[in-house]
């Protein structure tokens, strides 16, 4: 029984670690259109005015602009691979707990 319940987690593990990567992926892909996005802007400046600086406002602004992108991007990417992995989350501790439920029946 404890080798069924270590190879039932080892598996789970493996496939958790498979949705973590594809979720870190999605995050990865959302950072970089986010900075992209935010390159494009500050060259958008510097190609109106090269000669002057950008004020602390517009920067903030492209700043705000570059975070609102991400978690929008975030959201559109991630979120189906986030609720995947907190349901394989779930399923593998049913399953873990199941295997202990029999065992500790087995062993009474």
């Amino acid at each position: 029984m404890e080798k069924q319940l270590q190879q039932l987690i080892e598996e789970n593990d493996t496939e958790l670690k498979k949705q973590e990567d594809l979720l870190l992926e999605q995050v990865n892909i959302a950072y970089e259109k986010a900075i992209k996005k935010a390159i494009k802007e500050f060259k958008y400046l510097e190609k109106i005015n090269d000669k002057v600086k950008p004020t602390s406002a517009q920067v903030k602004k492209i700043l705000d602009k570059t975070i609102e992108a991400f978690r929008h991007e975030f959201e559109t990417l991630a979120s189906p691979f986030q609720k995947e992995l907190v349901a394989q989350y779930e399923n593998s501790l049913k399953e873990s707990a199941t295997v202990l439920a029999l065992r500790d029946k087995l062993v009474e």
